[in-house]
């Protein structure tokens, strides 16, 4: 999408673009970027490279994040929260309809005061779930092995985001715990509700 916009800038000129590359230019303008739909390594791509672009200038702005997604894949989701947390920018991260799984860490990531939800977006956390396609035992190791780190991992998203460590078992439970916005804000993992 931002070569895309710029090449069309510098080619056509912006009369020539279609209404949805307008709106796209003008949310790349204002520094607003969207994850909608699963969270894949595909959607973290554009992301990532959305963060990328801005973090080659050196002057510190606010970058808005809105995420309307059921989740997906938690270590697609780490590369983008790697970045978040390592930007010179602030990012302000905005839940509209839905944060759940892969994406509620994505949105909780977003910097401390910044982070929204709407009044009806709906808000879930669980403990992830990775599949072991083999019974061999040094594979049995290794996936037990990475199933302790990613757990320690989303143990310090979470706390890093402001949750007290008391609350860990609740949230990442082995079944989902839904949250509404004031329950979300009360944990402290969001801070303003729309």
């Amino acid at each position: 999408m931002i070569y895309l916009i710029y090449w069309k800038r510098l080619i056509h000129g912006i009369q020539e673009m279609n209404i949805d590359e307008k709106i796209d230019n003008k949310f790349f303008d204002k520094n607003i970027h969207f994850l909608s739909g699963d969270v894949t390594t595909d959607s973290m791509e554009k992301i990532i490279r959305w963060i990328l672009y801005h973090n080659l200038e050196t002057t510190k702005k606010e970058l808005t994040l809105y995420i309307n997604s059921d989740g997906g894949t938690l270590v697609d989701a780490f590369g983008v929260i790697d970045l978040m947390q390592s930007s010179i920018h602030d990012f302000k991260t905005v839940s509209v309809g839905s944060s759940m799984s892969a994406a509620f860490y994505i949105l909780i990531s977003g910097t401390n005061g910044k982070r929204y939800a709407g009044k009806n977006s709906s808000l879930m956390c669980h403990q992830f779930s990775a599949a072991l396609d083999s019974t061999k035992h040094h594979e049995t190791k290794a996936w037990v092995k990475e199933n302790d780190s990613l757990t320690h991992r989303t143990n310090n998203i979470l706390t890093n985001a402001g949750l007290d460590k008391s609350l860990l078992k609740k949230f990442l439970s082995p079944t989902d715990f839904y949250l509404t916005s004031e329950q979300a804000k009360s944990y402290g993992v969001i801070d303003n509700i729309l």
